[in-house]
């Protein structure tokens, strides 16, 4: 930064809270630290498919408040205060360059950078246009889903819908919860019941974690 300053440049500054390696354009594999990959790992809070395989992008959104990871003082902190600790830190690192040489910064919001679930992966064999696949299978998300469900008075809408796709290259007809016309009407269409209360639940908490 001081370089770019005496220089009269301006810096933009990316600041990722997803790992490098197995999508496109990366060309390195630099993983989450480990300060949070293994008490993640230990307490199931990646994103997860229908498979239970996980996806190691990013953590799950229901990491947000659990108290697990390790702080500078010696006790633990929860997720979002991780991403606070550090924007706080950098924040008064470079207090004299924001504004001046700094005049960009981009925060990372998930899977690339971008506020989305990793349901489509190059690394599990996805491929463009396919659907991929919904990723709320981790413990966090399932309770989650289950406590929606039975505030909403139908704790049988707890679980995702069967019709959820189940080939990540798959196109939208050949899932019935995302088909413009179910193969039968016992299928979870997106447009009533279980499969448009879970659609909104799954758009609705990812943006809540956003904002």
């Amino acid at each position: 930064v001081d370089m770019a300053t005496k220089r009269s440049w301006e810096v933009q500054v990316v600041s990722s809270f997803h790992q490098c390696g197995g999508n496109v354009g990366d060309s390195v594999s630099i993983p989450l630290p480990s300060y949070v990959l293994e008490p993640a790992k230990k307490q199931n809070l990646f994103y997860k498919d229908a498979e239970g395989k996980a996806s190691l992008d990013c953590l799950s959104l229901s990491a947000d408040n659990k108290n697990i990871f390790a702080s500078k003082t010696g006790g633990t902190r929860t997720a979002l205060t991780c991403y606070h600790d550090y924007m706080k830190a950098f924040a008064g690192a470079f207090s004299d360059y924001l504004g001046t040489t700094i005049i960009e910064i981009q925060v990372g919001m998930g899977p690339c950078g971008e506020l989305r679930y990793p349901s489509y992966q190059l690394s599990q064999g996805w491929d463009y246009p396919g659907t991929g696949l919904i990723m709320a299978h981790d413990d966090g998300m399932k309770a989650m889903l289950k406590q929606a469900a039975a505030k909403e008075g139908k704790a049988e809408w707890g679980e995702v819908p069967a019709g959820a796709p189940k080939n990540t290259c798959g196109g939208p007809d050949d899932a019935p919860l995302f088909a413009a016309k179910p193969a039968s009407p016992k299928d979870e269409a997106f447009r009533s019941g279980h499969g448009k209360f879970f659609l909104h639940w799954y758009r609705q908490t990812l943006l809540e974690h956003g904002e």
